[in-house]
């Protein structure tokens, strides 16, 4: 499981965890997990190049998500990106699911995201840190309103 409500990492099953690098490749992930559906290529380009022309973007997004695949194949799941001509999109196991209810078995409250990302950054992508900032805003207000009900 890709956990992003504590340090980012990618926590198999029985094996210690893995923390997720402070790189785009991996920043990358954090975004399609976060999105959580189909993402078009254009926006997730602008997340992290909005200054670069359009072709420039998508040609650092391509080789990226390149990087992005091999890090996911040394945790033997490359096969959860999934890349279409114009969007992309993880089917990745996550801990956000936490958020949105308690867990199946029981009557627990729905999980607190004040842990996103904790401290885990990436350095001059101030798009991302933005996307970051908003994505943060959005899941603790999903939880009041999960935690309210």
């Amino acid at each position: 499981m890709l956990t992003l409500l504590k340090s980012p990492a990618w926590e198999p099953a029985g094996l210690p965890p893995r923390p997720l690098p402070h790189t785009v490749p991996a920043a990358l992930l954090v975004v399609l997990a976060g999105t959580g559906t189909w993402l078009q290529r254009t926006v997730l380009a602008g997340i992290f190049w909005a200054d670069a022309p359009a072709a420039d973007a998508l040609h650092h997004l391509r080789v990226n998500l390149h990087r992005t695949r091999a890090l996911l194949a040394s945790w033997d799941q490359g096969h959860t990106l999934q890349a279409e001509r114009h969007r992309v999109r993880l089917l990745l196991p996550t801990d956000l699911a936490a958020c949105t209810a308690g867990a199946p078995d029981d009557d627990r409250p729905p999980l607190n995201p004040a842990g996103w990302l904790h401290g885990w950054q990436l350095p001059g992508y101030d798009g991302f840190a933005q996307w970051s900032a908003d994505t943060a805003q959005r899941l603790h207000r999903d939880w009041l309103a999960r935690s309210r009900r």
